[in-house]
């Protein structure tokens, strides 16, 4: 650990002397334990990755996919990005030594990511440094955009609040959605000065622009057709679950594994009230929206959290 440059050993050093003796038993505990499950989870993955690259090598060309969208509602790139893991990585049990956070995996894992960029963060996490999606992304974004590097993230620029605040009605009987709705003129609401949910469509290029460069997942929970596979482009993961299926404490596991606090997340579907919450306090930026007004707002006042509507410039 000697030869780590000054700030990684000061990252990896958490002076536990300045806790009284119970709360630094305690969470040295704790500290170990989440090590460890973070450890497990990573090696589920590449798991996951080889069993799904076993099932492609038996498939038939287009089964594959035909299977993945009827046994877990999957999507091409999100199989891959397990697959990807299991290639990167040759061997399950070095996950045991790595210090990476799971999100960062797929990140690392991905085709696009140079070479060198892996190892570089390989050798970083065999070493005891603990790896993250954003360690990563910054140095892709130094690599592909070094004169912008000092620029603001898109998601803290740009926005201008209003002083008005929308009125937050309880929850009603949803509305089915008029064809007039999509011809209304569209407009953004800040949900607990971090989130912005969009009224509109989020296939539109109103909505689609304003979305941050680095998006660790997009979150699709439907019980109909599927029209957002311009999320591929844009979201590191994209995981389609039906709704019937999810449950607040299935999307808390899946928001933790894929990605770190601070992060975005993409609903391109509205979620309720509840997962909106739920995301909030789990310290992830939500973007999500919907054309139907009545279901945004309903969305607003089930989540509990404070919302005004702001413009974009």
């Amino acid at each position: 650990m000697n030869d780590l440059p000054e700030r990684q050993r000061l990252q990896a050093a958490f002076d536990y002397t300045q806790l009284n003796p119970e709360n630094r038993l305690l969470i040295q505990q704790h500290t170990q334990a989440l090590k460890e499950k973070l450890q497990r989870t990573a090696q589920d993955i590449w798991e996951i990755g080889q069993k799904l690259s076993e099932v492609r090598a038996r498939l038939k060309h287009g089964q594959f996919d035909a299977w993945l969208k009827a046994e877990f509602g999957w999507s091409r790139r999100t199989a891959y990005n397990f697959i990807n893991v299991y290639e990167t990585f040759n061997e399950r049990a070095k996950f045991a030594h790595f210090n990476i956070a799971t999100s960062a995996l797929y990140l690392l894992a991905s085709p696009s990511t140079p070479q060198d960029i892996k190892e570089q963060f390989i050798e970083a996490a065999q070493t005891g440094q603990k790896v993250t999606h954003k360690d990563i992304r910054k140095a892709l974004e130094r690599r592909n955009h070094p004169q912008i590097n000092s620029v603001p993230p898109a998601e803290t620029a740009e926005i201008v609040v209003q002083p008005e605040a929308i009125s937050v009605i309880p929850p009603v009987p949803l509305e089915a959605k008029k064809p007039s709705d999509a011809a209304r003129p569209s407009h953004w609401y800040l949900l607990a000065r971090k989130h912005l949910l969009f009224h509109g469509d989020t296939r539109s290029p109103q909505f689609i622009k304003r979305l941050p460069p680095s998006i660790p997942l997009a979150l699709g929970l439907t019980d109909g057709e599927w029209q957002h596979d311009w999320l591929l482009d844009k979201a590191s993961a994209v995981l389609i679950l039906q709704l019937a299926a999810v449950d607040v404490k299935l999307v808390q596991r899946l928001i933790t594994m894929f990605s770190q606090p601070g992060e975005s997340i993409i609903f391109p579907i509205l979620p309720s009230g509840e997962i909106i919450a739920a995301v909030h306090n789990l310290q992830r930026l939500i973007y999500t929206g919907d054309s139907n007004i009545a279901a945004l707002q309903q969305a607003i006042a089930e989540s509990g959290l404070k919302a005004e509507r702001v413009n974009i410039l």
